[in-house]
């Protein structure tokens, strides 16, 4: 199962799976496993988001945590093993772990912000220079005001498994819909 897909700036193709990453150069796919004997191996085969940097670094948040791909070396390095339930790249890596969100420094993770309840899962992130957009499991989503360090719920107790950024500076939020849940929002013409 296809999890993610990147395209870098080299214009390769990264593919996440359920059992490990994909690379598509435009004539041949390599693949790359966790091997648990090699240290530069990535850290976990199921992959949940791939993003990437203006340095050519490539990041992949798994169900052990972030591994980043260096170009030079060819070579993965874990950067966090731990329950990171979000990732998203602009200008810097953000994470979230739980109700908190991280950016990523000088080789460490330096938190951001809280959501002030405890019973926030954390499910995504969009960032852009004045906001960030959360997205939840069971809250809805929020958006963080990078300047005046404050919280706005724009809706509640849905959950959130993407925030989109377009062309046009619009934000798409796909939200998950089971057959069971009674929503007069979705109607079909």
């Amino acid at each position: 199962s296809v999890m993610s897909i990147y395209q870098d700036s080299k214009g390769l193709i990264w593919i996440g799976t359920r059992n490990g990453v994909n690379l598509y150069d435009g004539h041949e796919i390599s693949v790359f496993k966790h091997d648990q004997n090699d240290e530069y191996s990535i850290c976990s085969n199921y992959i949940r988001n791939i993003t990437g940097d203006e340095k050519g670094r490539i990041y992949f948040l798994t169900i052990r945590g972030i591994s980043v791909f260096e170009p030079k070396s060819e070579r993965f390095q874990s950067l966090i093993q731990n329950n990171v339930s979000a990732m998203y790249y602009d200008d810097q890596l953000f994470i979230a772990l739980g109700n908190s969100i991280y950016v990523y420094n000088e080789n460490q993770f330096k938190p951001i912000y809280t959501i002030p309840s405890n019973n926030v899962q954390i499910s995504c992130l969009c960032v852009n220079t004045t906001s960030i957009f959360i997205g939840t499991r069971e809250n809805g989503c929020y958006v963080y005001d990078r300047k005046s360090k404050s919280l706005q719920q724009l809706f509640a107790n849905e959950e959130v498994i993407k925030i989109f950024k377009d062309s046009k500076e619009r934000y798409w939020i796909c939200l998950l819909y089971t057959s069971d849940a009674a929503d007069d929002r979705i109607s079909v013409d």
